[in-house]
């Protein structure tokens, strides 16, 4: 089963995918009174089968934004409830010290795997709650609950329809400093898919916006939304289980970050032989080819790649699926 919700405050720009209703927040309320510093919003699933990935998103716009924006964006957390159990908990965004890790789930019900939930049984009506702390409601918020089969056939695109964008800035994750290079693959495919909304990011600030401070990883999903939002662009991070979420997107001048993994051999060309979890920047396809920006290529030069179509929808769509979205031209009004 494929689910997606989106929903908004009012005043967030058009996100290039349908927004389902409104986000509605509410104050967390303690012995019956209601905290000015936390406020929170509940989201019931109907039924979520076994063996499925559950990605929760945020995206918050500041009250500023720019480089030195970074504490404007107020920090967040994602629960989930199954009947009576203890909650199922997310690390929060950012976690700033032990005790805001990931807590709860096992392998028997539901996991908790860095950036979404794996369930391991079917489970009925889950409730998502989100949690955020801030003096202020959040004024522009996005959030995005999307699941799919954590495995899925997908079928490449067909070939009456191609559409290829220009080529967003190429960047080599190669060019960074030799103790981060190989692990940079996020903030690096990030500042290009900004770079192809006309968002002039600085690289060296998304890598240290997206450096999670527990793991010392740079691959979390939800910070890298999180830097796109000091930019004041609104984006989500969605498991996505066909190409026609892909063609609407691009036709729309909007790339996609993609989540890619595969074993050796199985994506021609690439500069990676095999892969577990890699970003990369999807620009268009035609009739036989992904036209994609690959971070782990050697040089900038070669960051540009042609992948064979097929081998880049199993790469990415046959696993997880996962895909940052952003709203193109989508700066923020509030100042």
């Amino acid at each position: 089963m494929n689910f997606i919700t989106r929903l908004s405050t009012p005043d967030i720009p058009a996100y290039p995918l349908a927004i389902h209703g409104r986000l509605e927040w509410q104050p967390v309320k303690i012995d019956g009174e209601p905290r000015e510093d936390q406020w929170q919003f509940e989201f019931t699933l109907d039924h979520v089968p076994d063996t499925h990935i559950i990605v929760p998103s945020l995206s918050i716009l500041g009250r500023s934004h720019g480089p030195a924006s970074d504490q404007t964006q107020p920090p967040f957390q994602f629960e989930i409830r199954c009947g009576k159990a203890n909650p199922v908990i997310l690390q929060r965004v950012p976690a700033e010290d032990p005790s805001q890790k990931a807590q709860g789930g096992d392998d028997t019900v539901i996991s908790t795997h860095i950036d979404c939930w794996h369930t391991h049984q079917s489970i009925e009506q889950p409730i998502i709650r989100t949690t955020v702390w801030d003096k202020e409601m959040p004024r522009s918020a996005l959030l995005t609950i999307s699941s799919r089969p954590l495995t899925l056939s997908v079928e490449p695109p067909s070939a009456k329809h191609t559409v290829v964008l220009s080529r967003p800035k190429p960047i080599s994750q190669m060019d960074a400093d030799k103790s981060i290079r190989q692990r940079i693959c996020s903030p690096t495919a990030l500042a290009m898919g900004l770079n192809g909304i006309d968002v002039d990011a600085s690289w060296q600030h998304l890598i240290t916006m997206c450096l999670d401070p527990l793991s010392r990883a740079y691959g979390s999903w939800p910070l890298a939304i999180r830097a796109a939002n000091a930019y004041g662009i609104h984006g989500s991070v969605e498991v996505i289980s066909e190409w026609s979420t892909v063609t609407k997107l691009l036709d729309q001048g909007v790339p996609v970050v993609c989540s890619i993994n595969f074993a050796k051999g199985k994506l021609s060309g690439a500069p990676l032989q095999q892969t577990g979890g890699h970003l990369v920047l999807l620009y268009g396809y035609d009739a036989e080819n992904a036209w994609v920006l690959d971070p782990a290529a050697a040089t900038v030069s070669d960051v540009d790649h042609r992948y064979p179509i097929d081998e880049f929808v199993s790469a990415w769509l046959h696993e997880r699926g996962a895909a940052y979205i952003f709203c193109r031209n989508a700066h923020s009004l509030l100042n």
